[in-house]
């Protein structure tokens, strides 16, 4: 595994990072930052209401199973 990707998933387990809506898309953000950490293909015109209230709120997410079962959510 390459060293970033290493450091990337380290950072997941121990920073606390909010999902919410950027430019139309999900993003990702590590709590604190205000540059984006991650930007999904999935657009904010494509989720229900609900969601997309929640995300503009943002969505905090505390480890890497929490974050890619709301991905597994968005993408089905």
């Amino acid at each position: 595994m390459h060293r970033r990707c290493k450091r990337h998933a380290a950072m997941l387990l121990l920073a606390s990072f909010l999902l919410g809506i950027h430019d139309g898309r999900l993003t990702l953000w590590r709590e604190g930052c205000d540059h984006p950490e991650q930007i999904y293909d999935i657009r904010e015109d494509s989720l229900p209401p609900a969601d997309r209230l929640a995300l503009r709120r943002g969505i905090r997410v505390e480890t890497r199973e929490e974050l890619w079962m709301i991905l597994e959510n968005y993408l089905s």
